[in-house]
Parts: structure tokens; sequence; C-alpha cells
């Protein structure tokens, strides 16, 4: 029989009496994960939006109107989410089984499609964002006008409203405040020249805080321009900057879904500390290849506020409790 929240060492010290406890709570974990008994709730289930956002952000890669795992950056060899959670790939229904498993109403959103050409998909933007959920979407906004087009598509009257049933989430006034719950990343893969931040920044008419996100292969910028790409990644940071963005993700996409072995650092993690160094008051957000609390807590000892998590979610090593000693840990770091 297959656990759904990891296990503990305290368990193990438990008298037998709870062992029936432990039986009837796996069996609803596993039921759950069908999709029998979606209105099962923990006890102590909180909603973790107080945090601004949690510690931990849940990553969603879009593809085809699917959830996939990524695998190292190969789009090609992207496949549908396995997932111990949920039996689906569907957007809704990965993320409702999330927030089940971790209480994080915060998502990382990578709209794939966007990068290879294809339009958003702005109809599974809506009905997250009608569940309750707030998103930081990854997509290719600096193609022809799509940033002109958020405001008509994010925030009309006449989208499909879609509320997630006996969840707490809040879904009362999810067609107000729209805004105060997205944020567009803009990777630096999508730039071509530097006067494109200028582009981003427009966002902040319709509410919206933009996000830059500093992309690399194998410690190479990932660029649409060869002679920016050159550029490195603290000069890149520091344009971000100068257009008043203050919130920075630092990826490399080699070690998206890459397993290290316990105690090896993050290569990130030097970089990391450079930038914590340098622009002290920005929030800075990282992941790749994080297979553990452990692997967490040293990206944000590195100088992390919020640290991207996919596969190891899927795996159910992540819990509430998690989240909130990671919280713990950012607020003395």
């Amino acid at each position: 029989m297959s656990w759904c929240w990891r296990r503990r060492e305290w368990i193990q010290k438990r008298p037998a009496s709870s062992v029936s406890i432990d039986v009837a709570f796996s069996l609803i974990c596993q039921i759950t994960a069908c999709g029998l008994f979606v209105d099962f709730q923990l006890p102590n289930r909180k909603l973790y939006s107080q945090m601004n956002p949690p510690p931990i952000i849940p990553v969603l890669d879009l593809m085809i109107g699917q959830i996939v795992l990524a695998q190292g950056g190969r789009r090609d060899d992207y496949r549908p989410v396995n997932s111990r959670l949920t039996r689906s790939s569907q957007p809704l229904d990965v993320a409702k089984a999330i927030f089940q498993q971790t209480g994080c109403d915060t998502l990382y959103l990578a709209d794939i499609d966007t990068f290879a050409g294809a339009n958003p998909n702005w109809r599974v933007y809506d009905q997250l964002l009608d569940a309750g959920f707030a998103l930081w979407i990854d997509a290719n906004w600096l193609k022809e006008d799509r940033l002109e087009q958020v405001g008509t598509n994010l925030f009309s009257e006449e989208a499909p409203l879609e509320v997630v049933e006996n969840q707490r989430l809040s879904t009362k006034e999810s067609r107000q405040g729209k805004g105060s719950r997205v944020s567009l990343i803009a990777s630096s893969e999508s730039i071509q020249v530097l006067d494109d931040f200028e582009r981003i920044v427009t966002v902040r008419e319709l509410g919206i805080e933009p996000v830059f996100s500093l992309d690399q292969h194998a410690s190479e910028v990932i660029s649409r321009s060869k002679e920016i790409g050159r550029i490195g990644p603290i000069e890149w940071i520091q344009q971000a900057v100068n257009y008043k963005i203050d919130r920075l993700i630092v990826l490399d996409l080699t070690e998206i879904g890459n397993r290290r072995d316990p105690g090896v650092e993050h290569p990130l993690c030097e970089l990391l500390q450079e930038i914590r160094v340098e622009l002290p008051n920005v929030s800075l957000t990282s992941g790749g290849g994080v297979r553990s609390v452990e692997d967490a807590v040293q990206l944000i000892e590195a100088g992390c506020d919020h640290v991207l998590v996919a596969s190891a979610i899927h795996e159910c090593l992540f819990t509430p409790d998690d989240v909130v000693g990671l919280s713990k840990i950012t607020q003395r770091v």
C-alpha cells in the first residue's frame, strides 16, 4: 500500500493503537488520488497566502493543454505528469491535488507551447484564477502583441467562471483584484534586445507585477540574441533592476528533473549568493532538481525567498508542515 504523505521517523515511536489510523489515512489518500473523494481535508489544512507567497512554489508545466513533467529543458521529451496525487493531467485537477498535498495556493505556470509559437492558453489561466489560485505565468510574452492582450483576455467579465467547491480557496471575489494574483514572467529566453525590459514593465498599468527570469543551460544564459546572450548573469539581473523589476528568478534548465546525490551543493548556490550580496532587497527565486526539504533549505540559505518544486511534490515529498518549517527558515536567513 503506497502512502500519499511522507512517513516521518517519529511515526515509528507511536503506540500500536495508532496503526489503524495510519491505514485508514493511507486508504483515504489513495481514494483521493483516484478522484473519488475529492472533498477530503486534513484537520490542520491551512491557506498559505498570508506568507505572501509561501516559500515553496509548486510548478505546473503546461503543454498541449496538459500538465507535463519537465526534464532538463528537453521539451521534446516532456510527457504528461505521472503523479501520486491524481491520475489526471488536466491543469485544474493537478492544481487542486497539489493544494491538498501542500496547502500552497500560489503556482508557477510555464506555458511551454508559447515558446514554440502558440498563443497563450488563456482558458487555463482563467480556470486557475477563478478557482482562487495566484499565478506566476511564464510565457513568451514578448512575441508580437501578447502583452497588449493580457488585459482583454485575463480580466474579461465574459470569461467562464469555474469555481472549485469545498476547497479553502477564496472564490467569493474571484473577479475582483485578479491583477494582485497574477505575475507575468519574462525570461531571458524571450528577450531579443535589452529595451524589451521597457515593454515588460507596462503590465504594471494592469496592477500586475513583472518578474524577470534568468534562464541558463549549463551555465550559459539562454537568449534570443547571441549578442546579448554573451552578457553575464549579474549584468542581466542589473538590467532588470534598472527597470525596477525586483522579483527575480534564476534557473539552469539542465537541473530540471535532475537527481543529485544527497548533500551535493546545487550548482546555482554560488550565483544566488552573489546576487543576494549585490542586491539584498530583491525577491529571489530558484529551483530545478529540488528533491527534498534539504534541497530547498540549501537554496534558501543561498539567498532564495522562494523555491520552485515539481516532481518532489508529485512524489509526496513535501507536506504543509514542511512549507511552514521552510517559512520559518526564510524568516531567519
